[in-house]
């Protein structure tokens, strides 16, 4: 089974702010569509899977914990992520995934997606479908 992957990002330092490198024309040519979710402070978004797509997940504000689950429910892992995290989750299709904002302020999250967003190719469940849980990292 496929699991989630954590991939460092480069780091442009800059004594005013640093950049991140997000994505290069390697990773951009496999790439269908680029998306921004909001997610209210301490609220949780999920549960989904995806039969095709593969999601390139950073985030850009607030404090987000991810939680991984395979397709029959059980828990596999989970990650905490902010926009001084430097990283970025590579997430497989055929995973359900939720996450939360642990943020007292929006969070945002943005998805490089290998495919253009269609809700034939996304399965959705309710939020108290499985537990949210998470990892102390």
């Amino acid at each position: 089974m496929s699991r989630p992957t954590i991939e460092p990002l480069q780091i442009g330092h800059n004594p005013d702010g640093n950049i991140l490198k997000y994505a290069d024309k390697s990773i951009l040519s496999k790439s269908r569509e680029l998306y921004f979710s909001a997610v209210k402070p301490k609220r949780i978004k999920g549960w989904k899977l995806h039969k095709e797509m593969t999601m390139r997940l950073a985030v850009l504000a607030g404090e987000v914990s991810f939680c991984f689950r395979s397709q029959d429910g059980s828990f596999l892992e989970s990650h905490i992520l902010a926009f001084d995290s430097n990283t970025c989750l590579v997430v497989p299709p055929r995973l359900w995934f939720a996450f939360r904002n642990n943020s007292d302020h929006q969070g945002v999250v943005v998805n490089l997606a290998s495919l253009e967003h269609s809700e034939q190719e996304v399965v959705r469940m309710p939020v108290d479908t499985f537990p949210f849980e998470e990892v102390t990292q």
